[in-house]
């Protein structure tokens, strides 16, 4: 299977380019990620200290709000 060239973008180019673009992304199941945005998945940690966050009460928030794991919180 002889492997697609990506197309380049040149000054004249813009309407067919973008088309080939959408085209070639759609392919390798990325076109997604351009139409819709990416957004990094939470770390282990990340995910951990907001679960914590959201669990307690405001008081008990503005003790552990400067805390940057949940081993901290």
């Amino acid at each position: 299977m002889e492997a697609m060239p990506i197309p380049k973008l040149t000054k004249e180019n813009y309407g067919n380019w973008s088309i080939q673009m959408k085209t070639f992304l759609a392919a390798k199941d990325l076109w997604e990620i351009v139409r819709d945005g990416y957004e990094q998945p939470e770390s282990d940690e990340e995910a951990a200290l907001t679960t914590t966050e959201r669990g307690v009460d405001e008081s008990k928030f503005e003790k552990i709000s400067g805390t940057k794991t949940s081993k901290q919180a």
